[in-house]
């Protein structure tokens, strides 16, 4: 064998990570419609193109400083080069930073544990609902978890260097970041470090003039966009200024909003982390119990878990995904567990029970085949025969595979570069991650009504100024309508019937009224006609008060 036949074989496994690390994070990132808070991203973005007004958010004309302005400069860029704007182009700067946090756990394993660890990680974090999930949104939480896991790498790569430029690049990812999703950037790192930071006082040799001269620098790069702000305008400064106040000191200490109970993150964490959650619980207790005997690496993996779930706890707002950042140093820790214990035998447990997670999302799957005709009988509706395989193909496929990966448990061990037992739990996994992500989802998602009703509205809308469109919606503006019917802005906002017939009153013709719902009781002779258009309402959905219907009024007739 030559000498470069012999190096592809040995770094087999990478290659094959590598490989479905990017299938999984880039095949179908635009196939599904807006999901979640990725309408607020796609309007604002649109907006700023369009008004060339980069430097002031705004959600239907108004300024919208809730979150930091570089998740939106990301968009914005890949808009420039690509010149268009949809789910793809949203969606890219989260799956590249996904890659970014899967090379820097990677790259860390091997730093401080070994090839195996590091692999195993990579695998277990590229498989969890959690990672996977919000690697595939566009919204600013994945570009966070990018910067936190490059940071904390970079530390340890050069923890125990003094030049300028590995402070001021460290420095440089944390000030950076924070505006992406906020100071996490900035404590999140200083948490996970600080235990190696005391041990042996090591904190003393970067008291020197060069770290202090690379975070002034940091710190500057930090104030450059609310700088650039200031030059746009002074009441957009404290716009911005009172972002960073409202949505990290006033969340933490005295929350507005997002208030769940001090213990939710005992049930977000694992939820993140399915469906390794029970290996999780398993591993990371029997890790513990050893701490005696671990390894100096070992104890500070399990410090910073702790410090982290602390941190957030701590905080008066908690939502699941703000404990995103935990994720890559949970599958450290369990990758290092797992190889400690020799074919995981005192690990059985854990094993066991991921493997009968693993069957019983398999035999769900399969099942739902046989429950549809149920569900049909007992709801007196018919479904799409599109939704009737959405689990029954990943349940078969996933079932094969697990029967493979059985039969050949061994080779999949060295193939994958992880334990045995977990080898055989791998392939049956990304068969039901990957068919979620990849089909059931996009598949779904064709039974959404927002999309094809902004479309609609698409070409009749254009012609509309926006002074003539008024929006009788509850809350927000309807954002991914707004987004998708490329709809001028800012529209009216319409919050009772004399409001409506005062709006349709008005000179300039024609108009669009948007309704959602049953909000506002509509003017008499309105109230009478028909929509023009309407969100599409299926038999199973009983929730409908957030659809919207629309009127095209041509002239004013009374109405």
């Amino acid at each position: 064998m030559n000498t470069s036949n012999q190096h592809q074989t040995k770094y087999l496994p990478e290659y094959l990570f590598w490989l479905i690390a990017i299938a999984l994070l880039f095949i179908g990132l635009g196939d599904a419609g807006l999901f979640r808070s990725e309408s607020r991203w796609a309007e604002i973005v649109r907006e700023m193109i369009q008004t060339g007004q980069y430097f002031n958010p705004t959600l239907n004309g108004e300024s919208y400083f809730d979150k930091p302005l570089l998740s939106y400069w990301l968009v914005v860029v890949i808009h420039g080069l690509t010149g268009q704007l949809n789910e793809w182009t949203l969606r890219l700067p989260s799956a590249i930073s996904g890659l970014v946090v899967l090379w820097s756990t990677w790259s860390l394993g091997k730093l401080l544990w070994d090839r195996q660890v590091a692999l195993t990680a990579a695998w277990l974090l590229l498989l969890s609902y959690g990672f996977l999930g919000w690697a595939r949104l566009g919204e600013a939480d994945m570009e966070n978890l990018a910067v936190i896991s490059l940071s904390v790498y970079w530390y340890w790569k050069h923890r125990d260097s003094t030049r300028f430029f590995d402070y001021l690049v460290f420095y440089a990812l944390i000030f950076i970041g924070a505006h992406a999703k906020g100071l996490a950037a900035i404590t999140v790192p200083g948490l996970v470090l600080l235990p190696d930071l005391l041990t042996g006082k090591r904190w003393i040799k970067h008291i020197n003039p060069r770290q202090f001269s690379a975070l002034t620098i940091g710190f500057g790069l930090y104030l450059l966009p609310f700088l650039l702000i200031a030059a746009n305008s002074s009441d957009h400064l404290s716009d911005a200024i009172g972002l960073v106040i409202r949505e990290n000191l006033q969340r933490f200490f005295n929350p507005f909003d997002h208030i769940e109970p001090f213990y939710i993150y005992l049930i977000h964490w694992p939820t993140l982390m399915l469906p390794w959650a029970p290996l999780m619980v398993f591993g990371l207790v029997k890790l513990t119990g050893q701490w005696k005997n671990l390894a100096s690496q070992d104890k500070w993996v399990l410090l910073a878990l702790l410090l982290i779930f602390v941190f957030f706890s701590a905080s008066g707002s908690r939502r699941i995904y703000y404990i995103l950042p935990i994720l890559p140093y949970t599958t450290l820790a369990l990758a290092s567990c797992l190889k400690r214990e020799a074919n995981v035998t005192t690990q059985g447990w854990g094993i066991r029970l991921e493997g009968w997670l693993i069957g019983l999302l398999i035999a769900l799957e399969i099942l739902s085949w046989f429950a549809w005709p149920v569900l049909e009988a007992k709801k007196g509706i018919v479904l799409p025969e599109q939704l009737r395989l959405l689990g029954l193909i990943p349940g078969i496929l996933a079932a094969l595979t697990w029967f493979v990966a059985w039969k050949r448990r061994q080779t999949m061990a060295v193939l994958f570069q992880v334990p045995e037992k977990l080898a055989m739990l791998l392939l049956p996994t990304l068969v039901l991650l990957g068919g979620y992500f990849l089909w059931q989802q996009p598949m779904v998602d064709k039974f959404r009504s927002k999309q094809p009703f902004g479309l609609a509205l698409k070409e009749t809308v254009q012609s509309i100024p926006a002074q003539q469109i008024g929006l009788a919606v509850k809350g927000r503006p309807p954002l991914k309508v707004m987004f998708y019917a490329q709809m001028p802005f800012p529209a009216q906002r319409l919050h009772s019937t004399e409001e409506i017939q005062s709006f349709l009153d008005k000179p300039g013709y024609p108009k669009l009224l948007l309704l959602e719902g049953d909000y506002i009781e509509l003017p008499a002779g309105l109230a009478s006609r028909s929509p023009d258009l309407a969100e599409t309402i299926y038999p199973w959905e009983k929730r409908t008060k957030k659809k919207l219907r629309a009127w095209f009024v041509q002239q004013n007739r009374g109405d």
